[in-house]
């Protein structure tokens, strides 16, 4: 099995670059297990992103997030497009037979925010048009960690 997660970059991200911390970013569907190559991902999701369009972020309020709510972040303004992108995403993810690592902020539960990295912080007010969604490989299962792009795939 191996293990991805779905995002929307905010910040440049390297094809070849492996991170051990992820560059600013929102993410679009968390942590899941699923045995298939990155390419085979891609083409059984690709038709939830066909023709998606941009869609534009909005920071607007920071928070704490996390089971000890010690994760900074800031909050997305209520956003239609990107709620229906992550619904569908999960729906076509649950037909293929995922396994979620953590199933918190999915679905109903989804509330999108970037996370502060250091002094990196998607600040409230700061707008970011996305067009395309990274598919990062967490290299070593169990710790998450390091992680790799593998995939960009175009919302136009």
């Amino acid at each position: 099995m191996r293990v991805y997660l779905f995002l929307l970059p905010i910040a440049e991200m390297g094809e070849e670059t492996i991170y051990s911390s992820l560059p600013l970013h929102c993410t679009l569907m968390p942590w899941f297990k699923v045995n298939a190559t990155p390419e085979e991902l891609v083409k059984k999701v690709s038709p939830v992103f066909k023709q998606c369009g941009f869609i534009k972020l909005v920071s607007t309020a920071p928070a704490f997030f996390g089971k000890k709510k010690d994760i900074q972040v800031h909050k997305l303004a209520p956003n239609p497009p990107l709620k229906n992108l992550h619904l569908d995403l999960w729906k076509i993810l649950n037909k293929i037979g995922v396994e979620y690592i953590d199933t918190s902020y999915i679905a109903n539960n989804y509330i999108p925010h970037v996370t502060t990295k250091g002094r990196s912080a998607f600040r409230s007010g700061r707008r970011h048009t996305i067009n395309s969604v990274s598919l990062v490989e967490a290299l070593d299962s169990k710790k998450l960690s390091p992680k790799k792009l593998v995939a960009r795939i175009s919302l136009l």
